[in-house]
């Protein structure tokens, strides 16, 4: 019945829509033009090959990246300077056309610690040696030290040379059960690093004789055990010699530490830099679509908003009114149909089911009434079973009974032989037992007398060869003797000459330290006395002449000393050390310039960047908010020519297509609109959970008013507005009205519920859905000061 109330209701309807077909046609064929042209719009959009959200992740990624790089790079410095001191090793080219892969660097840069913690005993074991430098063979190493111009003294290793040392594995191993049976670990150092195999014979030799040992009692005691060299994770020592060496540990480890936290930075730089490098370019590819897909999203935004105000003025028309009634008809039509099309078959299910179990009902009753005949029949025959059996059951026990009287028996003769066996076994095994006892002690006795039989034939050998060398030693004593004698002669011939060298030593000491006192530079010149060619050749001398030249060389000194300012050496050096200090200074200065330059060239671009993209945001809300508030214009910021957004922007205004040259030409409730689109789409950018309006329409017509509710509700769906106004136009879309007038000298605020979308919903849930509740709301009055009358009605708006 109700698809048929509808059907008719439906055919009444459509002939009202024939009557208002015509007055609709204009907006219809409107909406139509609009909608093509969204269409086409959101055609060109799904054509572009540009994503919003995924340009947005990148360029927050190259900002992330670029603050890591440059993190990265400052660890890498730091720790790069920290080491400069300890790892510096420069050398020029022995030879034109040297190969400089032939020279594998300081075994601390050829090494890579496994693990963080063992890196103090690594750097004790490895000592001195961490700062050798690895050649690949004698001949290179020799052409580095006499051709290398090195720097500073260092301890070459030639792969080809070096003699490598290793733990043996069954002492690694030995260690390391110890260890671990005292609750502690043992490792040989050389597996606690890692290094290219081309240089394991240097790493061996460096690392390869030293185990490293969790605890000092596991250390000492695997030290005198295995007479190994160990050393603690503290860097305590125990050397199989008896010294232990220990104590403070400061910077113990820092090397190591620090080369592994600078391998890891560097890796991780470039990683970094290679994904800095891969983002901006994908950034660059994107930068063009990026426009083009925010024009077309402008684009569309606005047809949007002119497909929805044809709609909605459509929708107030009669005949969109009819053809929504007329929708809403054909609706409920067609879910009436599908649900009574579903009614049906489950009518037919039923029936079907109804028929299948009626059928089943008899089939069960005659299938019970055959198991029924079935059941007894075998009853009888079990009754007649059974009585067969008990008689075969009695015969049975009888028999059972004479079994386990002879099972008894035979198990009582079984024990009995059991226990004879055991007896006689225990008794060969005693007889063994002994036997082997006796054959053991006759070996012991044997072999006691072997051995005794041995030691007696060896001490009568030690005998006669004692004998033989007594009578040596007695001519050799005789001889010894003459020679004793002699040389105690000599002996005071030389004490004589010892104590006259003593008193001549004693004179030539007094004599030295006179010179020493009265002569400081010979202190420092005495390393060249001597020496032939230099200035104190002795042979090559004459010491007279030298005497001469010296009392002139005086003469002439006491002469200029009267001329000369003597501290002028100290002064250059204190001047020296002044410039050089400056020089470091300008130095740092000039690195600090470069990285604030660096800072500030990053910040404009970022400048650069968050201002174009606040330009194309904000653009397109004032563009959208004017176009609301004045129906059939258009506004946009657009940089000057020749000039980018962030030097930048005017305003352009256009009525139709036909764009303004000046904003003089606007009236200036048109200037007022537009001031307050470009303010609202500032505040649109980062919008605030509340506004305050306060008479912002006063200058307005009543349609620009109208407008203005309009566009907030658009624009500003997720931030509330207080709107003070004397004007109706405005709270159309207002949720709830609070007006304020004068009724006999007192001020009275009427509080009734708005026409927005949500303000009847809303009203119901505070009147606890009691529709009465809202239409009865209380009024609430306050006593005014000023004269008694009523005076303009003012209206308060919240949405």
């Amino acid at each position: 019945m109700k698809i048929t109330h509808l059907t008719k209701t439906m055919k009444s309807v459509e002939k009202d829509m024939k009557k208002e077909e015509k007055s609709a046609e204009k907006l219809a064929a409107n909406k139509t033009k609009i909608e093509d042209k969204v269409k086409t719009i959101k055609t060109k959009l799904s054509d572009i090959d540009f994503s919003e959200p995924e340009f947005n992740k990148l360029e927050e990624e190259k900002v992330s990246l670029e603050n890591s790089v440059s993190s990265l790079e400052e660890i890498a410095e730091t720790l790069t300077a920290q080491l400069q001191g300890r790892l510096a090793f420069a050398y020029s080219d022995p030879v034109k056309g040297f190969d400089r892969s032939r020279v594998k660097g300081m075994v601390a840069k050829l090494v890579q610690v496994r693990n963080p913690k063992h890196s103090t005993a690594l750097e004790v074991v490895a000592a001195g040696r961490l700062y050798q430098v690895v050649v690949d063979d004698a001949v290179t190493g020799k052409a580095l030290l006499n051709r290398g111009k090195l720097q500073r003294r260092v301890t070459i290793i030639p792969l080809d040379k070096i003699t490598s040392r290793r733990i043996p594995d069954s002492t690694a191993e030995y260690a390391a059960s110890m260890a671990k049976k005292l609750g502690a670990t043992s490792s040989p150092a050389i597996e606690l690093v890692g290094f290219d195999e081309e240089v394991r014979s240097a790493m061996e030799y460096v690392f390869g004789a030293t185990l490293v040992v969790d605890t000092p009692e596991a250390a000492n005691k695997i030290c005198d055990t295995t007479k190994t060299r160990t050393v603690t994770l503290d860097g305590d020592v125990y050397d199989p010699s008896g010294t232990i060496s220990g104590g403070s540990k400061q910077n113990l480890g820092s090397t190591l530490t620090k080369l592994s936290e600078l391998a890891a930075a560097t890796s991780e730089l470039e990683v970094k830099r290679a994904r800095l490098t891969k983002v901006a370019s994908k950034l660059r590819d994107m930068q063009a679509m990026s426009k083009m897909f925010g024009k077309l999203s402008d684009d569309l935004e606005i047809a949007t908003a002119e497909l929805a105000a044809v709609e909605k003025q459509l929708s107030q028309t009669k005949f969109g009114m009819l053809a929504e009634k007329y929708s809403g008809m054909k609706k409920e039509v067609d879910e009436a149909t599908v649900e009574h099309e579903k009614m049906e078959e489950e009518k037919s299910a039923k029936w079907a089911l109804y028929s299948e179990l009626k059928a089943k009902e008899a089939d069960l009753k005659k299938e019970r009434e055959e198991r029924l005949k079935s059941i007894d029949a075998k009853v009888k025959k079990a009754k007649t079973a059974a009585a067969n059996m008990a008689k075969k059951a009695r015969d049975a026990e009888s028999k059972s009974q004479t079994l386990v009287l002879e099972l008894d028996s035979m198990k009582a003769e079984v024990a009995a032989a059991e226990e004879a066996v055991l007896a006689a076994d225990k008794a060969v095994k005693e007889a063994n037992e002994k036997e082997g006892e006796m054959q053991m002690k006759v070996g012991e006795i044997k072999a006691y007398y072997d051995e005794a039989k041995a030691e007696l034939d060896e001490v009568e050998k030690e005998l006669a060869a004692c004998n033989h060398e007594l009578k040596s030693l007695s001519k050799e004593k005789s001889r010894l003797t003459k020679k004793a004698e002699s040389a105690e002669l000599e002996g005071k011939k030389l004490a004589v000459k010892v104590a006259k060298y003593h008193k001549e030593k004693a004179n030539a000491e007094r004599l030295i330290s006179s010179m020493l006192k009265k002569y400081p530079w010979i202190e420092s010149e005495k390393e060249a006395f001597g020496v032939t060619g230099g200035d104190y050749d002795f042979e090559a001398t004459n010491p007279s002449e030298m005497s001469s030249q010296l009392k002139a060389l005086k003469n002439e000194q006491d002469t200029l000393a009267k001329k000369i300012n003597k501290k002028v050496m100290g002064m250059i050096e204190k001047a020296e050390g002044e410039y050089t200090e400056l020089l470091r200074k300008r130095k740092v200065v000039e690195n600090d310039k470069k990285k604030i330059q660096a800072v500030i060239e990053e910040l404009d671009v970022k400048k650069k960047s968050e201002l174009e993209r606040t330009w194309l945001k904000v653009n397109r809300d004032f563009g959208s908010i004017f176009s609301t508030l004045l129906p059939g214009t258009s506004a946009k910021l657009e940089p000057p020519e020749g000039m980018q957004a962030w030097e930048g922007l005017e305003v352009k205004v256009a009525f139709g297509d036909v764009w303004k040259q000046s904003l003089t030409e606007l009236s200036g409730g048109q200037r007022s609109l537009l001031a307050l689109s470009l303010i609202l789409s500032l505040l649109l950018f980062k919008p605030a959970p509340m506004y305050i309006l306060d008479e912002v329409d006063a200058a307005l017509d009543l349609s620009h008013t109208q407008n203005i509710g309009n566009m907030l509700k658009t624009h500003f769906s997720h931030s509330q507005f207080i709107v003070v106004s004397l004007k109706e136009g405005m709270f159309s879309n207002a949720n709830v009205i609070f007006r304020t007038k004068f009724v006999d000298g007192v001020s009275t605020v009427t509080r009734t519920i708005g026409t927005g979308a949500s303000a009847k919903a809303r009203a119901l849930t505070e009147a606890g859905g009691n529709e009465e509740n809202i239409h009865g709301a209380p009024v609430r009055k306050r006593a005014a000061r000023g004269p008694r009358g009523s005076g303009k009605e003012n209206s308060l708006g919240m949405r």
